[in-house]
C-alpha cells in the first residue's frame, strides 16, 4: 500500500489504458483503479475489466508496479468465473505425439500451438531443427496467465512451479506466443517465492520469431500481410523486427486479451475499432499475430479472411 502512495494521479497513464480509452470512466483507468485499492473498493467490474497489457506500467513516470496490485485486487474480489479455470484446463489433452529431446533449447507449446496453429509450428520446428540445431519440447503446461487472469493466485502459483520443474538447468526457453513470454518475464518473478533468481535456473525466456530472426531467418510475405502487434510484445520493449519487414501492422490492443472480448463485448468493440479501420485500409488478405489470444480476436472477427501466426512466413 506504500508503494500505491507514490502514484501521482498525474494522468499519464490514461491515453494508453484500453480499458479507460473504450468507457472514459475514470474507475476504469490505472489511476482510478489505485484509488479504489486505497480505499479498500474491490468490486470485480473495475478489477476484472484490466486486460493486464502492461502499458500503464510502461509509461508510469514513477515505475508502480501497478499490474500486481490490481491482480491482487481481483484475487480479493468476487468472481463467478474464477472456479471454472481449473476445470477447464483438466479438459484438454495437453499430451504431444513427438518423443521428448534433450537439447539445451526449450520450445514451451502452452495452450495455444497444438490447437490454433498446428502448421505454423511444424513449419518452425522443420526450420529450427534443419538450419539451427536441435530443441525439445515443453508440453503438457500451461504459463499461468489464464488463472492469475481470473484472479487465482493459488492455480497460477502451482502451474508456473510446474513449468520451472522443468527448468532444473540452465536453458533457452523459447514461446511463440508472446502473452506467454510476458508471464514468464514479468508474473513468474512477480508473484512466485522464487529462492534463487530466474536469471540462476534458467539462460532466457526468449520470443521464438525474434530468436530464429537473429540465426539468419527472414521474413517473407507473398502477398500483403497485415500484423497484429500483440501488447505484451510491445510492452516487453522487445526489438520491434515487425518493422524492419514489408509488412503492414497495427501496434495497439485489439480487445481480446483472454476471456476479456467475451466478458465485455461492448468494451471489446470499442477498443478493436482502430485495429479494424487498420486492417480494412490495408488491403490485406491474410492477418497474423504471435499471441493466442490476438489469433482468437481474428479468427473470430474476420473469418472471411485468412488467419496465420507470424511462424508460417519465416523462410531462411
Amino acid at each position: 500500500m506504500k508503494i500505491l502512495e507514490h502514484c501521482a494521479r498525474c494522468g499519464k497513464c490514461l491515453p494508453f489504458c484500453p480499458s479507460f480509452r473504450a468507457t472514459l470512466k475514470e474507475t476504469l483507468s490505472p489511476r482510478g483503479r489505485v484509488a479504489l485499492i486505497q480505499r479498500g473498493l474491490l468490486e470485480p467490474y473495475p478489477f476484472s475489466t484490466c486486460l493486464l497489457c502492461g502499458a500503464c506500467e510502461e509509461v508510469c513516470p514513477n515505475h508502480l508496479p501497478l499490474l500486481e496490485f490490481f491482480i491482487k485486487a481481483r484475487a480479493k474480489s468476487s468472481d463467478l468465473l474464477r472456479p471454472i479455470y481449473p476445470l477447464f484446463f483438466k479438459g484438454i489433452n495437453w499430451a504431444t505425439k513427438e518423443p521428448p529431446r534433450e537439447s539445451e533449447i526449450l520450445l514451451f507449446l502452452g495452450c495455444g500451438a497444438k490447437f490454433l496453429y498446428s502448421k505454423e509450428l511444424s513449419h518452425f520446428l522443420h526450420l529450427f531443427r534443419s538450419f539451427v540445431g536441435e530443441l525439445s519440447l515443453l508440453a503438457g503446461v500451461c504459463c499461468g496467465l489464464p488463472y492469475l487472469a481470473a484472479g487465482d493466485l493459488k492455480n497460477f502459483v502451482k502451474e508456473a512451479r510446474r513449468v520451472l520443474n522443468f527448468l532444473t538447468e540452465k536453458k533457452t526457453l523459447l514461446t511463440l506466443c508472446s502473452s506467454c513470454l510476458y508471464t514468464f518475464r514479468k508474473f513468474y518473478p512477480a508473484f512466485l517465492n522464487i529462492e534463487r533468481p530466474l536469471s540462476e535456473q534458467i539462460l532466457s525466456f526468449e520470443d521464438a520469431i525474434a530468436y530464429l530472426l537473429r540465426s539468419g531467418a527472414n521474413l517473407s510475405f507473398p502477398q500483403k500481410v497485415f500484423f497484429q502487434v500483440p501488447c505484451h510484445l510491445r510492452h516487453l520493449k522487445e526489438k520491434p523486427w515487425w518493422r524492419e519487414k514489408d509488412l503492414a501492422y497495427y501496434e495497439g490492443c485489439c480487445g481480446q486479451a483472454g476471456t476479456f472480448g467475451w466478458r465485455y463485448p461492448k468494451e471489446a468493440l470499442s477498443i478493436a475499432k482502430p485495429l479494424q479501420k487498420a486492417i480494412f485500409s490495408s488491403g490485406a488478405s491474410i492477418l497474423t499475430s504471435n499471441c493466442s489470444s490476438c489469433l482468437l480476436y481474428l479468427k473470430k472477427t474476420f473469418p472471411q479472411l485468412e488467419i496465420r501466426h507470424i511462424a508460417s512466413f519465416l523462410r531462411f
